[in-house]
């Protein structure tokens, strides 16, 4: 139940987090040309052109905080449901990025020119489809589905060897302070005994 509870929420936190990165990456291009654009990415007034560096921001700061929740999980939670969460959220983003470049292209194959931002988060989809943002992320929490799992794995393996070479150790030094107790003297034995 565990698992079905943290992939559904890595299902969630993938789609937030591609509509918000998709959400800041056309307000930056809008900025970038100089325009303000509403929720529904309507321009609503034109000014001066800049970089858009708090979108920037936003953008990088939410794909940092996918990459530390996505391997923070590891650490917090049992494997398969650390495993989940992560799978969740590489799929809803990979899907929305899909459906944002296949939505991106196909305008692009029918109209080399512009008429504005597709309405909605339907808009916010296709520039996070396009973001190498959101690309990067992906691959990092991928790489971390695939890594962190096997490191533990060694970790759990590493600590199994430690843990019988100490004990054969510890056997081995009884045997021999064994041996060396049967060749001492009685009188010795009995001697060390008392003092």
């Amino acid at each position: 139940m565990k698992t079905i509870i943290w992939g559904n929420l890595g299902l969630l936190l993938g789609a937030l987090y591609a509509l918000g990165v998709g959400f800041l990456e056309l307000r930056r291009i809008a900025i970038n040309g100089g325009a303000i654009v509403s929720f529904d990415n309507e321009v609503t007034r034109l000014v001066l052109p800049t970089h858009g560096a708090p979108q920037l921001i936003g953008i990088a700061a939410a794909s940092l905080l996918a990459i530390i929740a996505a391997s923070a999980v590891f650490h917090i939670l049992p494997l398969s449901a650390a495993i989940a969460y992560g799978a969740g959220f590489i799929v809803t983003v990979v899907a929305l990025v899909i459906v944002g470049l296949s939505r991106a292209t196909a305008q692009f194959a029918t109209q080399w020119w512009s008429d504005g931002f597709t309405p909605g988060p339907l808009g916010w989809i296709e520039k996070s489809g396009l973001s190498p943002a959101v690309h990067l992320t992906v691959l990092v929490i991928a790489a971390a589905l695939v890594a962190i799992p096997m490191m533990k794995r060694a970790a759990d393996i590493g600590l199994k060897a430690e843990a019988a070479r100490i004990a054969a150790d510890c056997e081995q030094k009884a045997e021999a302070e064994a041996a060396e107790a049967a060749q001492k003297d009685p009188f010795d034995a009995a001697w060390d005994a008392a003092n």
